[in-house]
């Protein structure tokens, strides 16, 4: 229900950051199980985790605005995301969901310390090695978030290796992708 409402209007979503609901969500995406509890939602005849659904939440309040990133961010929000896209245990639907949630975070580039940056230079990294075009789209999208600042960050990104890997989907056929990646060489 809740990744409904945060899905909604900016009043709406706004209602759910000013709840204090935030933290709640965080600690459930930082949860070890994945499959804590599952939920029936009957709207998209799915099976959803409540740490899958409180992962869209996140990720739809991290998109909303600075504001929300910011609150997500200060609560320890990237951090749970980049520690939800480590586990090996996701399915295609939680993985793109994740690096889209990580994506949205990343648009906070000036919020994210220089510890952080390092842990989000090393998930990109990885993510450039799937094959999904929605995974490297917003792998790429992040990227390109996080390079756009100081040369100290832009540095971080060449001596993590994620050059090459986006230089080689430049050669790829992900059309969707290569609009992605040239903002990063921007």
């Amino acid at each position: 229900i809740f990744a409904i409402i945060t899905s909604g209007n900016s009043k709406q979503n706004q209602s759910v950051v000013n709840s204090g609901a935030v933290v709640p969500f965080i600690q459930l995406v930082d949860s070890p199980k994945i499959d804590i509890a599952e939920q029936v939602l009957d709207c998209i005849s799915a099976y959803l985790t409540v740490t899958f659904q409180a992962l869209i939440c996140v990720g739809n309040i991290a998109c909303e605005d600075a504001f929300n990133r910011k609150v997500v961010y200060e609560n320890g929000g990237l951090a749970a995301i980049l520690l939800f896209l480590r586990r090996e245990d996701l399915k295609a639907e939680q993985l793109n969901s994740g690096v889209w949630a990580f994506s949205n975070m990343c648009r906070s580039r000036t919020l994210i310390s220089l510890n952080i940056l390092k842990s989000c230079v090393a998930c990109i990294k990885q993510l450039l090695k799937k094959e999904d075009a929605e995974i490297l789209r917003s792998a790429c999208a992040a990227a390109a978030y996080l390079t756009d600042g100081p040369n100290d960050r832009i540095q971080m990104f060449l001596d993590g290796g994620v050059c090459r890997p986006i230089i080689n989907l430049i050669s790829k056929t992900h059309s969707e992708v290569l609009s992605v990646q040239s903002d990063v060489f921007a």
